[in-house]
């Protein structure tokens, strides 16, 4: 059967099954703005490239950020990444501060390594999934369980000097 004729057998079948075409076009598929509200709304920052340097680089919880790393061999990190750079990648240390327990997501717009850092210590994530399908700018999304407290995120290994990300507690 040709690609033609199986186009015009699929369309007769929607018509002719009883439910009208716009409940079939329906996605039960989360987008960005259903899970991570606000992500085609960034807000510009630089990343901190020590733990000294953190204070102008606080992310918050539910506010999308464009960010800008460093060249990796600038950077130092808290605790060493899961996953180090070449001298041709990015990086960059991110604060934020938890003010209720739960599982918070971290979304980022490209493939680099991303560590909640905790008194020295990367924290252990509990999940691991891509972005939603079609062209909603999230690569991946890390989840981690957090209590009430300060964070230092840490992106590592961006192949891209600028990436959005954005920090939302799971529902």
């Amino acid at each position: 059967m040709s690609p033609v004729t199986r186009l015009l057998f699929g369309i007769v079948a929607c018509f002719s099954s009883g439910i009208p075409v716009s409940a079939q076009d329906m996605t039960t598929t989360a987008g960005p703005e259903d899970e991570f509200p606000g992500w085609a709304e960034p807000l510009e920052m630089q990343a901190a490239g020590s733990s000294a340097d953190l204070s102008s680089a606080n992310l918050i919880v539910g506010q999308t950020a464009l960010i800008s790393l460093l060249p990796d061999t600038e950077v130092a990190y808290p605790h060493t990444p899961g996953k180090r750079g070449s001298s041709a990648s990015h990086a960059g240390l991110f604060q934020v501060r938890i003010t209720e327990p739960g599982t918070y997501r971290v979304a980022l717009g490209a493939g680099g390594w991303i560590d909640i850092v905790t008194h020295g210590h990367a924290m252990v994530a509990t999940g691991h999934s891509h972005g939603p399908e079609g062209s909603t700018g999230i690569r991946k999304i890390i989840d981690y369980n957090l209590k009430p407290g300060r964070y230092i995120v840490q992106i590592a290994a961006n192949e891209e000097p600028r990436t959005t990300i954005l920090i939302v507690r799971s529902r």
